[in-house]
C-alpha cells in the first residue's frame, strides 16, 4: 500500500506495531485495534476501462470465524468538502480459513463499472480493525496492495 498507518487515539494502550508497519493487539491485552491509512492519489486508480478494483491483504487469523481473532478492512471515500463519506467493508477475516499461526493472503475484487476515481474532490483512506479478546488466539494485518485491473486474478 505504500502507506504509513496512523493509530486511532482509542488504540494506543493495547497497540503493537512492527517495523513493517503491520499491526496487532499487543500480547497479554485484549481489544481491537484500529490504524487508518491515507491513500495518494497514483496511476493505479485513474486507469480508464478498468473493471475490477483488486485488494490483496496478508493477514493471520488463528480462530478463522470465531469471535477471539478478526482483521477487517474497510475502504472510506471522503468528500473534502462536505465531509460526506461513503465506502464500506472489504475484507473481513472472520469470512476466511484459519490461518493457524502462519499469515495468509486473500484477494478480494470489486466491479468498478469502469470508472476512474476521482481526488479532486474526495480523499481515499483505508481502516483497519485487528481485534484479538483472548490472548492465546494470533490476529495480525501485515500489509495490503490495491490495484485496478481488467480481471480478478
Amino acid at each position: 500500500m505504500g502507506a504509513i498507518g496512523t493509530v486511532d487515539e482509542s488504540s494506543t494502550a493495547i497497540v503493537d506495531l512492527d517495523n513493517a508497519n503491520g499491526v496487532s493487539v499487543k500480547t497479554g491485552s485484549a481489544g481491537t485495534v484500529t490504524m487508518r491509512y491515507n491513500i495518494s492519489p497514483n496511476s493505479n486508480f485513474f486507469a480508464n476501462g478498468t473493471a475490477q478494483s483488486v485488494f490483496k491483504v496478508r493477514f493471520r487469523d488463528s480462530d478463522g470465524s470465531g469471535a477471539a481473532a478478526r482483521v477487517v478492512v474497510i475502504t472510506h471515500l471522503t468528500n473534502v468538502n462536505t465531509g460526506a463519506d461513503m465506502g464500506g467493508p472489504i475484507f473481513d477475516s472472520n469470512t476466511q480459513a484459519s490461518t493457524g499461526l502462519a499469515f495468509a493472503t486473500a484477494t478480494v475484487c470489486f466491479p468498478t463499472g469502469g470508472t476512474p476515481l476521482s481526488f479532486a474532490n474526495q480523499s481515499l483512506w483505508i481502516e483497519v480493525q485487528v481485534t484479538n479478546n483472548n490472548t492465546g488466539a494470533q490476529a495480525n494485518f501485515s500489509q495490503m496492495q490495491m490495484y485496478r485491473g481488467l480481471t480478478c486474478p
